[in-house]
């Protein structure tokens, strides 16, 4: 074309001189913006033109918009605006408080050095938490006030830029001067809606991190502390399923981009095949654009993506997620609701305005002070607590609360003890036991062994009166007549004992052989004798048959002859 008659820049300015959009060129973008004087808002309107390597060309609309005074609406909006943003403020100063007067406690306390005790005493992932949600409000606050001066920034751009409007006309001095002023204007916009796209951002991670600190204070309520427990039991299981997860999902996504990507635009980048393939997973897809590379394609590539990452690897996930729930949900069986806890606190409050309770913070009070404030020190002291020792120390404490307390501080102790035991610990209980019972059971071996060589020892001592002694050693001291004699006695004397019994115990099996033959001759007779009755009855009515039909034959005799 003509370069000359061409009133953009960009087409000069590009050396060798050339039109400005070219085989070469992947995005063209359209900015205007726009002014609406009733709402005060400013919007920026980008219409961008994307070439993809297969020809196509899509489009995205982009609008940001941003007001040009916040605080320029009706009394009541404003005022809950303030309200709510200068109540926001207040907590977060309370919670910078609160946690730097314990940071505050804990290098007071160091003894060992203050970089020591901050690691060990005070750095924690919800003490990280903490600190990252303040300096996330820090940083909302910093980034408000730069999104302010931006929006300032503007309206003073378009103030002059509507002075160089009224100005411009003919002359070639104004014109340049509206389009200086013209792209001061953009980019001061331009600069605004970056800062208040930024601003969004940090109010979108804000919440998120809101939500951690949730999760720290359900901690205090077991049933509640359910989800983040099981988190915490699953997290090996879960980062190593991610890995098997990633790495199966990203070559699938690969694959959608080699098939897709030239005739789709949600496939035509990695970021964007991502984002799709993310949302296929949980039912959001548009089959009829996959088909435009052809029916089978889409088809395989959709079927293997859904048997592999939904049907096999989400619900892998739910099972590793639930398992973990389960041992988790079998914990807390026996914990508090909710309800009951909050009933709790408000008996206990009552007590206390009533003078029949004593604050446990007033107890640990108590105890720091014994210890100087050295916490560690009172916790590791292993010395027995009882309830009288408590009413003597803590003023005011009943000795039906003390001995309560400590049967419920006992029983926590415990329960936190049979928390920490996985099922690897078992293991290892386990296996430490089957040492034991081993070492155990050899240690009883060289004691039988022992006892054994002991016995034996013993059985060879002379013991007049053991028949088997007698047998080998009685005959000492007398003849071999004598001998034999006694040992015919003795033989005969048990031979004849064992007959006895044998005989005993044949009469024995005979009486209860005859007592078997009477009971069955017994029962032979009843039934012979119910078999007389049946057949004296079965007589009885033959014969009443028999004189039955005797009747009726005269009669129908007479029937006939009649």
């Amino acid at each position: 074309g003509d370069l000359a008659s061409c009133r953009c820049q960009s087409c000069k300015a590009q050396v060798p001189r050339q039109p400005w959009i070219d085989e070469l060129t992947r995005k063209v973008e359209v900015t205007f913006i726009t002014y609406n004087p009733h709402y005060g808002m400013y919007t920026r309107v980008g219409t961008n033109f994307m070439f993809n390597r297969g020809g196509h060309i899509h489009k995205l609309i982009s609008v940001l918009s941003c007001w040009s005074n916040p605080f320029d609406r009706p009394l009541d909006e404003l005022v809950v605006l303030l309200l709510s943003g200068g109540l926001w403020i207040l907590c977060a100063v309370y919670s910078f408080i609160c946690e730097s007067r314990e940071l505050f406690n804990v290098f007071r306390k160091a003894n060992d050095g203050c970089f020591k005790a901050l690691k060990e005493d005070y750095i924690g992932f919800w003490n990280m938490v903490d600190w990252i949600s303040l300096g996330v409000a820090l940083c909302i606050v910093i980034l408000f006030f730069s999104m302010r001066s931006a929006v300032e920034a503007s309206n003073v751009e378009m103030a002059a830029l509507l002075v160089e409007v009224a100005k411009v006309g003919t002359s070639t001095e104004n014109r340049e001067m509206y389009q200086a002023a013209t792209q001061k204007f953009f980019a001061a916009v331009e600069n605004m809606v970056s800062a208040e796209r930024t601003f969004r951002l940090g109010l979108f991670a804000y919440p998120s991190i809101i939500m951690l600190r949730l999760f720290k204070s359900f901690a205090a309520q077991p049933r509640l502390a359910i989800v983040t427990k099981t988190l915490q039991r699953a997290t090996v299981d879960l980062i190593h399923f991610c890995i098997v997860f990633m790495c199966v999902f990203l070559c699938l996504v690969v694959n959608s981009i080699l098939f897709f990507g030239q005739d789709v635009q949600d496939f035509s980048t990695f970021p964007r095949a991502v984002n799709s393939c993310f949302r296929a997973m949980f039912g959001d897809w548009n089959f009829d654009e996959m088909m435009e590379i052809g029916l089978i394609k889409a088809q395989i590539w959709f079927w293997i993506f859904m048997l592999i990452m939904v049907l096999i690897l989400l619900n892998m996930l739910l099972a590793v997620i639930m398992d973990a729930y389960k041992e988790e949900k079998a914990r807390t069986k026996t914990a508090q609701t909710l309800a009951n806890q909050t009933y709790d606190i408000y008996r206990r409050w009552r007590q206390f305005k009533r003078g029949e309770r004593v604050r446990l913070n007033d107890i640990w009070d108590v105890f720091c002070e014994e210890y100087g404030g050295d916490e560690k020190a009172m916790l590791k002291d292993q010395r027995m607590l009882k309830a009288s020792y408590l009413t003597e120390k803590v003023p005011k404490l009943q000795p039906t609360q003390a001995k309560r307390l400590l049967e419920n501080s006992l029983a926590a102790y415990e329960n936190a003890i049979d928390a920490e035991i996985t099922e690897s610990h078992q293991l290892k209980g386990i296996k430490e036991g089957a040492a034991k019972v081993e070492l155990r059971i050899e240690q009883m071996l060289e004691e039988m062994k022992y006892l054994t060589g002991r016995v034996q020892y013993y059985d060879r001592l002379q013991a007049y009166g053991d028949p088997e002694y007698d047998f080998h050693f009685g005959s000492e001291g007398r003849s071999v007549t004598e001998a034999s004699q006694e040992a015919i006695s003795h033989a005969v004397t048990g031979l004849s004992s064992e007959i006895c019994g044998l005989f005993v115990d044949n009469l024995k099996r005979i009486e209860g052989w005859q007592d078997a033959f009477e009971r069955q001759q017994n029962e032979l007779h009843s039934l012979v004798a119910e078999m007389q009755i049946m057949v004296r009855q079965q007589a009885w009515c033959v014969a009443a048959m028999a004189e039955a039909v005797e009747q009726l034959t005269p009669e129908e005799q007479n029937h006939e002859g009649e």
